[in-house]
């Protein structure tokens, strides 16, 4: 698995392809297809993470 960042609490990372996405505080993990328009290199990687994900998985761990 490669470490990509951390947003708050929750940790990014690419597992083959997907995305994983963990938390910190409980055993929270959601899992993604990694999109096809992303690669490990983009310079703008986290700010898109962050737009495209981040408010969808602080939902889903809220839910939980």
């Amino acid at each position: 698995m490669a470490y990509i960042t951390r947003l708050s609490h929750f940790t990014f990372s690419k597992e083959d392809d997907e995305l994983v996405i963990t938390s910190e505080r409980t055993s929270f993990e959601k899992r993604y297809e990694w999109p096809d328009d992303m690669t490990m290199t983009d310079e703008d990687l986290v700010p898109e993470l962050h737009e495209r994900f981040y408010t969808t998985v602080m939902g889903e761990y809220n839910d939980e």
